[in-house]
C-alpha cells in the first residue's frame, strides 16, 4: 500500500470516527433531555451551608450561604439548584436555626422558579439545643426549574441560621428519581 493511501486511510477513518463520537454525543444529550440516562448517570446535587447567615425577625429571607458539597452535573449556582432535565426528583431541604426561645415560630420556606412550593413549620423552639426545619418529597419538574429556599423566624431578634459544624447545616439537594 503507498504511503499517500495509507495516510488518506487513517485520515478517513479518524473522520469517521470523529463523525460517529459526535453523532452519539448528540443522541445521549437528546436521551438525557428526554429523561432518559444512559449507563450510571443519575443527576444528583448537595449544596450546605459554609456559614451562619443572620435571619432577621418577622422577615422572610432568602438563604444565600449554600455551596456546593456535591455537584458532578453543575446545578449549584448562587445558592439555587437547577434541575437538568425534566422528570419526578427527590427535593430535601434543612435549616438550622441557632438556639433562641424567642417567639413562636421558626419556618423554611423551599420554592420552584420563584414560586412556594413546600413549607415545614415548626411551633414554640426552646431556650436549649438547636432548632431544625426539614422536607423531603419528591416532585415532578421540568428542564431548567430552580430552587432556593427561604428562612423566617419571629424571635424578636436576629437569629443565626446555619452553620459549618457538620450535622447542623442548612442545606438544599435533589437527586433525579425517573422520567
Amino acid at each position: 500500500m503507498p504511503l499517500s493511501y495509507g495516510l488518506h486511510y487513517r485520515q478517513e477513518v479518524s473522520r469517521v470516527g470523529k463523525s460517529i463520537v459526535d453523532e452519539m454525543d448528540s443522541l445521549i444529550a437528546y436521551l438525557s433531555r428526554a429523561g432518559i440516562l444512559l449507563g450510571p448517570d443519575i443527576y444528583f446535587a448537595l449544596a450546605v451551608s459554609t456559614l451562619s447567615q443572620s435571619i432577621p425577625t418577622g422577615v422572610l429571607t432568602r438563604i444565600t450561604n449554600l455551596a456546593v458539597q456535591e455537584d458532578p452535573f453543575n446545578l449549584i449556582a448562587l445558592s439555587t439548584v437547577r434541575v437538568p432535565v425534566a422528570g419526578l426528583y427527590l427535593v430535601q431541604a434543612g435549616l438550622w436555626w441557632d438556639v433562641n426561645a424567642g417567639g413562636n415560630v421558626r419556618l423554611l420556606y423551599l420554592s420552584k422558579n420563584g414560586v412556594l412550593t413546600r413549607i415545614d413549620g415548626r411551633h414554640s423552639p426552646t431556650a436549649s439545643g438547636y432548632f431544625t426545619n426539614s422536607l423531603s418529597f419528591d416532585v415532578r419538574c421540568g428542564e431548567g426549574d430552580v430552587f432556593s429556599l427561604q428562612g423566617f423566624q419571629d424571635s424578636g431578634g436576629p437569629l443565626l441560621c446555619g452553620s459549618t459544624t457538620p450535622g447542623l447545616v442548612n442545606y438544599l439537594s435533589i437527586r433525579w428519581v425517573r422520567p
